[in-house]
């Protein structure tokens, strides 16, 4: 696991932000690179066969003075099983399975991290997802 911890102060208040690093993703090299992104250009990258390197998956807590907030919530350690994506169809089943490629352990999912700090799911007043494609 990697998680990194930094503490602030915010009018008097101690703020912390915990970044965790949830997994790991890679895409076609192509469609990384893209100027204008777009199904076009996603599709443009469907036959190349280079990736890029495995970049990380971050995900924020913050423990802040009016409450418990999560930046993004990672990927699940379901994707490690070939059947995960078995209900997708066509195009979109295509792209899941060949076109990107996601890892993650069962110790990186956001669930598990949160405990190491003392935090459950529950105990977070909400969450903003950022990546929503």
């Amino acid at each position: 696991m990697q998680t990194k911890t930094q503490t602030f102060t915010l009018n008097g208040k101690p703020l912390q932000v915990w970044a965790f690093c949830c997994g790991f993703v890679r895409i076609k090299a192509k469609a990384f690179e893209v100027k204008r992104p777009g199904l076009l250009s996603t599709l443009a990258a469907f036959p190349t066969k280079e990736f890029t390197d495995w970049m990380p998956i971050w995900c924020f807590a913050i423990n802040h003075p009016e409450g418990k907030f999560l930046i993004d919530t990672g990927d699940t350690n379901k994707v490690n099983d070939p059947a995960y994506y078995g209900q997708l169809k066509g195009m979109v089943h295509h792209y899941m399975t060949k076109q990107m490629g996601i890892k993650i352990t069962r110790e990186e999912e956001i669930d598990a991290q949160l405990k190491a700090i003392g935090w459950t799911c529950d105990s977070i007043d909400k969450v903003f997802m950022t990546p929503l494609h």
